[in-house]
């Protein structure tokens, strides 16, 4: 049986991988480097050298793209290749299972829970459970589903997954580790698993029954698992008792591209590879066919920071090409500004907006931007994240300024008063229109049509609008309104919202900066309404043909497209990388890796957007100016090309010089040993003092004696206090009747004390 000839599709790296002959082989294959097509390949010279095609498993992570991928070996290794064992772990397990039932304790016919039916069952039990800590801000069927998968695929308790990415929840861990359990004891009773199940059944099947897992194993000769930096624990461990007798094992993948920890994948599998498999042949795939190599120099310099790595530098197949930029700008409504002008730009010189994008780390980093698209009429679709103006959450915060600009907006006094526990639509419109007959009444519902507990969960509202409209309708400068609204609205949030409301917030952070930095109420309501939302990117493709956008993604959803131009926005520390990461050195080591994967999307324009002003209340950055990520440190002299907008004068410096940037990341702060290098030694070229945003000064409180029950007005700064729904944390500050609080369970948060209602710890 001849090889086919591969020499004239695969340089020398992806020939040796293609035709390794001879026990474990793991490919490093970096990012644009012809990953699929050595697989494809190495699956193709497999069948031409004899192995039997179904002894071949291939295993991805979509069923698409193993169906792709055996379509495209047909072409190489003709019919044959449609007998090749092509599907995801899942897919696997469910045919092994079948086969081996009552190793696993299963009948025969054994049923599979689909996502929806899984979640049907969670809810059941969730809705019977005879809840602890009572029925606030416990979470939906869905979130708890999301934990429980969660604790398997990372092999962790409960109460630890909790801890880790849930922590908000914590007040709720016995409860979810009750229903858990009950969950596992009905779908045994049922005969019934889910597709984490799946996982766990086969890996317990091929690890505590040696015959078992002869009949299993002995059905494969070789196995190739694609994307072997995304697989999880169990995963890892399924692939390692199904070829340890044979060791034809063939792992493709990159460890600079690990960015889905969240999801349960481990960085350790592929890194552990070469042990576990001893002794494993490495090969490194280092030519890049997608990128300049002016982006890819980029590129490996953000891989080599990596605390632990396979050594590789990529090698650009298509030239230099122009060096990145990066863009510095006074904050984030310049940065939208100045992206917002450039995608015009580009757009009216004829480039495809399908080959444009912008990528930010989380989805509310989108805000500024997507405001600036719609005011220039630029359509585009948006992956990962909400579309934050059709957001329920934000929906809501609007609703108070629209009633705080028109008491008549019978609409929003609706959707508000319909927030409040108790009040249904009925009772909502019966107010409404008990508003409606005298619009002061908005500020005493003393009187309003409310029963029970309604009358008194309404209350404050009154409160809240006395604040706001002291002498009527209020559309002067925002002052310290937004703030107010927010600090109201928050509590709320939780029952509202209860599988993610630290997100929301993040979302509604960002809006309020928005709010104070406008000329007026008036003014800030035309900005956000100017178009709907969906006109810029409803979900519907337009009548005459396909939809041709500009894409805003999150940089997860992004991993394993390419575009032209790419923008990375909010590239600054406490964004890229989180806030949430500096208190490990892990989550900081996958935050390397998801901006290496943010910068290798681009093929030919790179813009790195660096906004001196971040105004995130999370960020431990924001208090001074923010630095570019410290991602970039140490970057070549030339590497990057540095735009300087301030004060809407535009400097064009040589080169990004680099540092050597530290960050402690006991006390957040950013230390560049070298400055900027020479000509950045300063904040010159910044433009100085950026200007202040205008606030309003809020009136500051009575002060009046507090004990460790009573609300306090004034915290002290270094004292603990307790929020409502934030929970326990230190007093970072204290001033003008306003905390800037670092809590325990979610960061630094201001809050106004009048309305926080704070408690001594």
């Amino acid at each position: 049986m001849t090889t086919p000839d591969f020499t004239s599709t695969l340089n020398a790296a992806q020939l040796e991988a293609a035709a390794f002959d001879g026990g474990p082989l793991l490919i490093i294959a970096g990012a644009g480097t012809g990953k699929t097509h050595t697989l494809v390949s190495r699956v193709a010279w497999l069948i031409s050298r004899g192995v039997a095609p179904e002894g071949i498993l291939l295993l991805t992570f979509t069923r698409k793209a193993a169906g792709e991928m055996l379509q495209r070996c047909a072409g190489m290794a003709g019919a044959r290749a449609g007998r090749v064992s092509g599907g995801t772990f899942h897919s696997l397990a469910y045919s092994l299972l079948r086969a081996e039932h009552r190793a696993a304790g299963y009948p025969p016919g054994f049923g599979i829970l689909d996502q929806d039916d899984a979640e049907a069952l969670v809810g059941r039990i969730r809705d019977s459970w005879p809840l602890r800590e009572g029925k606030t801000g416990f979470p939906t069927k869905s979130k708890i589903l999301q934990i429980i998968s969660r604790s398997i695929n990372r092999e962790t308790s409960i109460k630890d997954t909790v801890k880790a990415r849930f922590d908000y929840l914590s007040k709720h861990v016995r409860d979810i580790e009750g229903i858990a359990e009950e969950y596992a004891s009905r779908k045994l009773r049922n005969a019934v698993m889910d597709f984490d199940d799946l996982l766990v059944k086969l890996a317990e099947v091929l690890a505590g029954d040696p015959e078992a897992r002869e009949r299993m194993a002995s059905r494969y000769t070789h196995i190739l698992v694609d994307e072997y930096q995304d697989t999880n624990p169990v995963q890892a461990r399924i692939a390692w008792l199904l070829a340890r007798e044979h060791r034809e094992i063939t792992a493709v993948g990159d460890d600079a591209q690990s960015i889905y920890g969240f999801r349960g994948a481990d960085f350790r599998n592929i890194m552990e590879f070469p042990k576990i498999f001893s002794p494993a042949a490495i090969i490194k795939l280092e030519i890049n066919y997608r990128s300049f190599g002016s982006i890819l120099k980029v590129a490996n310099r953000v891989a080599s920071g990596a605390r632990e790595k396979y050594e590789k530098a990529l090698s650009a197949a298509r030239g230099d090409g122009p060096p990145p930029v990066m863009v510095l700008t006074e904050d984030l409504r310049a940065e939208a500004a100045w992206v917002g002008g450039r995608i015009e730009d580009l757009l009216f010189s004829g480039e495809d907006p399908t080959g444009i994008a912008v990528l930010f780390r989380a989805g509310f980093h989108s805000i500024e931007l997507e405001l600036e698209l719609i005011r220039r009429g630029i359509p585009y679709v948006k992956y990962g994240g909400r579309k934050f103006l059709e957001s329920a959450h934000v929906r809501d915060y609007l609703a108070f300024f629209r009633l705080a600009h028109n008491p008549a907006d019978e609409i929003s006094l609706m959707r508000i008063l319909q927030l409040f526990p108790g009040v249904g639509r009925k009772a909502a419109s019966d107010a409404a229109a008990w508003v409606q007959e005298r619009p002061a009444r908005l500020l005493d519902f003393g009187e309003a049509p409310f029963r029970g507990r309604a009358a008194g969960a309404v209350a404050p509202l009154a409160g809240l609008f006395a604040e706001i409209c002291r002498d009527g309708v209020f559309d002067g400068d925002p002052g310290e309104i937004p703030g107010l609204i927010l600090d109201f609205y928050q509590p709320l949030m939780p029952r509202l919202y209860p599988d993610d409301f630290p997100d929301r917030q993040d979302d509604l952070e960002q809006l309020r900066i928005l709010a104070d930095s406008s000329a007026s109420l008036s003014a800030f309501l035309a900005e956000v309404t100017l178009e709907p939302p969906n006109a810029s990117h409803a979900g519907e493709a337009p009548a005459e043909g396909p939809r041709r956008d500009v894409v805003l993604s999150t940089i997860h959803s992004a991993k394993g497209l390419e575009w032209k131009t790419v923008f990375i926005v909010s590239a600054v520390n406490g964004r890229i990388p989180s806030s949430y990461a500096l208190a490990s050195e892990d989550e900081m080591e996958e935050e390397r890796r998801l901006f290496y994967v943010a910068v290798t999307r681009a093929k030919d324009e790179l813009y790195v957007m660096c906004p001196e002003e971040v105004g995130d209340s999370r960020n431990p950055y924001s208090a001074s100016a923010a630095k570019p990520t410290r991602f970039l440190d140490g970057l070549p002299k030339g590497a990057m090309d540095v735009i300087i907008r301030s004060g809407g004068k535009v400097e064009y410096g040589d080169v990004y010089p680099g540092g050597s940037g530290t960050l402690d990341s006991q006390d957040g702060d950013f230390s560049d040993d070298d400055g900027w290098g020479p000509g950045f030694s300063d904040d010159s070229q910044l433009g100085a003092e950026l200007p202040a945003k205008r606030r309003a000064a809020a009136r500051k409180p009575a002060a009046r004696p507090a004990s460790d029950t009573e609300i306090v007005l004034e915290p002290a700064k270094g004292e603990r206090v307790r929020h409502q729904t934030f929970g326990e944390g230190m007093v970072l500050s204290s001033e003008n009747g306003k905390a800037l609080i670092d809590f325990d369970s979610c960061g630094r948060k201001s809050v106004v004390c009048r309305y926080a209602r704070l408690t001594r710890v």
